[in-house]
């Protein structure tokens, strides 16, 4: 849940439709099962053994089917990202300077730290 929270607006069409809305169950009935609000859990009782092995059965596939459907945006922020590394100049980097990388990290920390074998 804290990677939505990172990218909610391309996630905001999973929970807003009925039926891409399914592939958030898993994960909302796992992640809310001990929450302290009652209304917030998917269960009145305890998950049981069974119960959890199913949840984790479909939590695997929910993934790959979100994974497969947040492509699109992630192909779109990886090509804005080159589009920006591509347009500016190509100059040394300083190693006080933050990493070009978009780490936030200092140069000498990230990229500029990195050993050869």
């Amino acid at each position: 849940m804290r990677g939505v929270a990172l990218g909610e607006d391309n996630w905001s069409e999973l929970f807003h439709d009925d039926n891409k809305f399914g592939m958030m169950i898993p994960i909302l009935a796992l992640y809310h099962e001990h929450d302290p609000d009652p209304e917030m859990r998917s269960y009145a009782e305890p998950v049981s053994a069974e119960l959890r092995e199913k949840l984790l059965a479909g939590l695997s596939a929910s993934v790959m089917k979100i994974h497969r459907h947040l492509a699109p945006a992630r192909e779109m922020n990886a090509n804005a990202s080159t589009a920006r590394a591509g347009s500016k100049q190509h100059s040394k980097t300083d190693r006080n300077e933050l990493c070009p990388c978009g780490s936030g990290k200092k140069y000498k920390r990230c990229c500029g730290n990195a050993t050869i074998h």
